[in-house]
């Protein structure tokens, strides 16, 4: 066991730290943009910023898997009615719903993107 905790514990966290160094940026991006993607996905409005920094489309999904694991229940019922909680039909429907956002959201960030690279260094 001694052995397990002086080596390998430690050979492991070496390893893990460097598979994982690049996570850092996209942890901070999540943890900027997850408000707002909510917040829009919320009320069924696609999320996007029009500035230099919008949401990365892994930040848009991570929120909007976030969000459906938290709130669905709670967004049916606020669109259908207290009723509606427990109505499977529509947990598919809104679920629907939110994909469909979230992919729109995505395009839309990768359109911005593109054309950002297009401004900057022109169409080739």
């Amino acid at each position: 066991m001694d052995a397990f905790l002086d080596v390998v514990v430690p050979a492991i966290r070496k390893l893990v730290s460097q598979v994982t160094a690049d996570a850092t940026p996209a942890i901070k991006r999540f943890q900027q943009f997850r408000g707002s993607i909510e917040e829009c996905l919320r009320v069924g409005v696609v999320p996007l910023q029009n500035n230099s920094s919008s949401p990365d489309p892994v930040s848009i999904i991570n929120a909007a898997f976030c969000l459906y694991l938290t709130s669905i229940a709670e967004i049916i019922k606020q669109f259908e009615g207290p009723d509606a909680e427990n109505d499977v039909a529509l947990h598919s429907l809104w679920t629907k719903r939110l994909e469909m956002w979230t992919t729109k959201a995505i395009e839309d960030s990768q359109l911005q993107a593109r054309f950002r690279r297009v401004q900057r260094y022109g169409p080739f």
